[in-house]
């Protein structure tokens, strides 16, 4: 934390072991009014796309109220620069040699498994909580990766989102407008090994893009300043220029690496060991995953 790009950024975690949660440092649902008096006009609509999807991008299934209407030329031109922008910054995820659960859709999942009951009393007496008293059982065939990693990793969708640094990961410079941008992906069991600690099924990983945005004479220009790479309970923040990227000739521009922890998922900005509470978590250059080519506005799920 002591690079002068993350001075002003808040050192409270973004994310928890594997909940979709918000925190201080997010807004969940923004309306185009809580941008702010520094967010140039020219931004608006592209800020307010980022945060109401639905403005520009379809539901992945048709809306009970019909298809999204025809988009005219200039929010055509808007949503092709946001998309390119949010491709940009979806990392290249590295997964471990050894690991045996990989991304996978969650309505995949959702669609494959049954309400348990959780076994054993709880407490002595019936839980009146629904949320305590039941569990998702995955009735699907058994994830074949890496055997089949290839097909497993075309599938699997990455999500996005934002959220607003509302002033707490530093000021923008005039003219400019800063953006959480977080990256979800969904892997069906969290494996620990060799203890088994925390095993679940279901297990929400990601990590969070702050993108600096701004518009010259005639287009939407963008620079990443920092990332956020989740890891349990924390995780920890890395300027631009402390990440590992891809080749410069990547398609659509170099692209920040990542590496998921063998078992836990866990995100890391290089291959290593870590350690963290009683887990030691370990990262490794095994099979990549462009997760870029398949990206979906996580507000507009069911």
């Amino acid at each position: 934390m002591s690079s002068s790009c993350l001075r002003n950024i808040c050192r409270r975690p973004c994310f928890t072991l594997g909940l979709l949660c918000l925190v201080t440092l997010l807004v969940g649902t923004l309306q185009p009014a809580l941008l702010g008096p520094r967010a140039p006009a020219v931004l608006v609509p592209y800020l307010g796309a980022l945060r109401e999807p639905e403005i520009l991008w379809n539901r992945r299934e048709p809306a009970p109220s019909g298809p999204s209407p025809a988009l005219t030329p200039y929010q055509e031109r808007v949503r092709n620069e946001l998309e390119a922008t949010l491709k940009r910054y979806a990392p290249r995820l590295w997964w471990h040699p050894d690991e045996r659960f990989g991304p996978m859709d969650p309505l995949e999942y959702f669609k494959r498994s049954t309400l348990q009951p959780l076994p054993g009393p709880r407490n002595g007496r019936r839980t009146a909580s629904l949320q305590n008293a039941l569990y998702l059982r995955y009735e699907g065939a058994p994830p074949d990766f890496p055997r089949n990693a290839a097909a497993i990793l075309e599938r699997a969708p990455l999500f996005w989102r934002v959220g607003s640094p509302s002033g707490l990961l530093g000021q923008a410079p005039p003219g400019k407008y800063r953006v959480l941008i977080e990256y979800w992906y969904y892997s069906p069991y969290n494996d620990t090994k060799p203890l088994g600690l925390g095993n679940h099924e279901g297990d929400w990983e990601g990590m969070a893009m702050l993108v600096e945005f701004g518009h010259d004479s005639s287009r939407l220009t963008h620079e990443l300043k920092a990332a956020y790479y989740a890891a349990h309970e924390g995780g920890s923040w890395h300027c631009a220029s402390e990440l590992g990227w891809t080749e410069a000739h990547t398609p659509g521009g170099a692209r920040p690496l990542a590496f998921s922890a063998l078992g836990t998922h866990a995100t890391y900005p290089r291959e290593g060991r870590y350690r963290s509470t009683v887990l030691i978590d370990r990262a490794a250059r095994g099979i990549p995953w462009d997760s870029w080519n398949r990206l979906l506005p996580l507000e507009l799920e069911p």
